[in-house]
């Protein structure tokens, strides 16, 4: 009997032997990235924007729930863009939907915020530009279907661009994501 339980515990307990299985990077919360290196500014707190939010006259959207991801922590884009990679495993055939989670404003449409648009890059190709425009409400989180030509040495690389002819940063995102399927926002 005392055979038998063992067999069975180290049939599923032995990560060495059975366990071939790698971690893949297929979200990131921004604010576990442990770059220290970074300044305090580089990132938002959902308390903080929502008061320059209000302040302007809009409205801050919650950190979407979605992929089970949400701390109310974005990581702020900066004028010169944003670069970061997520991983699939090797010899991937499915689709990829990916699923980008921006710090999102609602304005009424007499509002005198100016538009600002935010290009999405995907393997060094435009994907998608979004808008904030006072009056419309642009879909969030952002989602893009990928193809396995998107995908380069087992890695999405991703780049955000904001236009920055306003000044400032005026994007943030709070999370990003991939799932094989159509996610329910």
């Amino acid at each position: 009997m005392i055979q038998i339980f063992l067999f069975i515990f180290f049939v599923f307990f032995s990560d060495p032997i059975f366990s071939n299985q790698e971690e893949y990077k297929n979200s990131i919360n921004f604010t576990s990235i442990g770059n220290t290196e970074l300044p305090p500014e580089s990132f938002g707190y959902y308390h903080q924007l929502r008061k320059w939010a209000n302040f302007q006259k809009m409205k801050l959207k919650k950190d979407s729930r979605l992929g089970g991801i949400s701390d109310g922590i974005c990581r702020m884009i900066p004028n010169e863009g944003l670069e970061f990679f997520l991983e699939v495993p090797p010899n991937w055939k499915k689709r990829i939907f990916l699923y980008l989670d921006f710090t999102t404003y609602e304005a009424e449409a007499d509002s005198k915020f100016p538009t600002r648009s935010l290009s999405i890059l995907v393997g060094g190709k435009l994907k998608k530009i979004i808008y904030f425009q006072p009056g419309a409400l642009e879909e969030n989180p952002t989602m893009i279907p990928l193809e396995r030509i998107d995908i380069h040495n087992n890695k999405i690389y991703i780049k955000l661009i904001p236009d920055h002819t306003e000044g400032g940063k005026f994007w943030g995102i709070w999370d990003a994501f991939y799932s094989t399927k159509k996610e329910i926002p």
